[in-house]
């Protein structure tokens, strides 16, 4: 028989535990997993948790105080001259016309308008979007503001706005949109696509792509390039089995399929994903994903209506593979399945932990749950890897560490995976690929 460890498409739909434990065994190792019962309202586990960081939603209580004269007579802080530096980098990804965003701060006037509820926005870290809490892991491209700038945005605010000297604005203006330094390959539906927004507010569509590879390729970079970018909240990659997706694809009319859990494959297994603002993606140098040859490549879509009606889309994505000899990366699911939510739980707690049987270099982790979570995170005894603090479905995202040569964790320690959730219903929620049902699951990008 053949070890998964050493060739062949991993299957890493949303497994049980057995199953995990049971790849890593064939890497050489024995394997002990410790999954929690989900009795009473802790679910088993302890109290613990990091600090609050995060949540989406741009609002605030304060009102704009804008100077629509520009102001500058004041001590500042000055629009052109403070805050738009700080704007450009870390707001423009989706605050720009077009975008995801609600509004765009591209202009004095716009921003000053609402410099109440920025401020707000960003004392509270619902701006810029960005779940994990700060003390865990350093993170590449993360959508953080320091200290200094969220006190900035108050303190522009409370000066009534000012717009200061427009030759004072930064020379380079907001960063140009990256590019991949070489595509590929572009996964393209082929048509246009308008998503359902009647009686919803949003509409998850997963679309077939065949790649037409003779060959493994190695994929090494992603571009995410959204077609309607107001509408477009978040896409995944998966790699999947051509019979299942073409069967599920030839079920419903039009492009595509509804699919808002996964992909509803057999045997998927992830290859990329993205969020607004989330730039070109180069894997770990030297790492790379296998895209095998015959496989098929299903992208998944999140429409979102928030900034408007439904209207054609056809997003696209530019992978750039490896030109050489890579080490081959997985993206290794840990998921748990057992938990019960109670009806009407508040901070429902539960987990699972596995003892590693084989050393493995982590560069990432994806977290996942659907909307009634609140918290998760995924640690060893002395290593947080992720820990987000105010779970919101709608900003999911891959989270790379910048770590030089990744995070390293030894045969024999303990993983643990903890989520925590409410549930306003009356029914009991357990896991499933279904819009009412819940995830705990973390996939990990590792080498061995």
């Amino acid at each position: 028989m053949a070890s998964a460890c050493a060739s062949g498409p991993v299957p890493i739909r949303f497994l049980p535990i057995s199953i995990l434990a049971a790849w890593l065994l064939a890497c050489g190792a024995p394997v002990d997993t410790d999954a929690s019962d989900a009795g009473g309202q802790d679910g088993g586990l302890e109290d613990g948790g990091g600090p609050s960081d995060g949540g989406t939603t741009d609002g605030g209580s304060s009102d704009g105080g804008g100077n629509p004269d520009g102001g500058g007579a004041g001590p500042g802080p000055y629009w052109y001259r403070d805050v738009l530096p700080v704007v450009n980098q870390n707001c423009l990804g989706c605050h720009v016309s077009g975008g995801i965003a609600p509004f765009s701060l591209e202009r004095y006037e716009d921003a000053a308008t609402l410099s109440g509820l920025l401020a707000d926005a960003v004392e509270a870290r619902r701006m810029p979007p960005w779940n994990p809490a700060p003390g865990c892991q350093p993170y590449k491209n993360e959508r953080r503001l320091t200290d200094a700038e969220i006190q900035l945005f108050r303190a522009w605010h409370e000066a009534g706005a000012p717009a200061g000297d427009p030759a004072d604005a930064p020379p380079e203006g907001p960063p140009p949109p990256p590019e991949l330094d070489r595509v590929d390959l572009v996964v393209d539906p082929g048509v246009d696509y308008t998503p359902n927004d009647q009686g919803q507010n949003d509409d998850y569509r997963c679309f077939l792509i065949d790649p037409g590879l003779t060959e493994t390729k190695f994929i090494t970079g992603v571009h995410v390039k959204p077609g309607t970018g107001y509408m477009v909240h978040h896409v995944l990659l998966y790699g999947g089995d051509r019979a299942d997706a073409q069967q599920l694809d030839d079920r419903e009319p039009g492009p595509g399929w509804t699919c808002f859990g996964g992909p509803g494959t057999g045997t998927p297994e992830t290859l990329a994903g993205w969020a607004p603002g989330t730039p070109p993606t180069y894997f770990p140098e030297g790492t790379g994903i296998a895209l095998e040859a015959g496989r098929v490549i299903v992208m998944q879509v999140h429409y979102n209506f928030d900034n408007g009606p439904a209207t054609p889309d056809r997003t696209v994505v530019e992978l750039k593979f490896a030109d050489g000899p890579v080490q081959r990366a997985r993206m290794i699911p840990m998921p748990y399945t057992e938990f019960q939510i109670p009806a009407g739980a508040t901070d429902y707690r539960d987990g699972t932990s596995i003892t590693l049987p084989v050393g493995a270099t982590v560069y990432g982790v994806f977290p996942h749950m659907h909307t009634l979570g609140r918290k998760i995170s995924v640690r060893t005894q002395s290593t947080c890897l992720v820990d987000i603090q105010a779970w919101d479905f709608n900003w999911q995202q891959f989270y790379f560490f910048d770590v030089p040569g990744g995070v390293q964790l030894s045969a024999g320690e303990t993983l643990s995976l903890d989520c925590t959730w409410d549930n306003p219903t009356d029914r009991v929620v357990t896991w499933g690929d279904g819009t009412h049902d819940e995830m705990c699951l973390n996939y990990f990008y590792a080498t061995f």
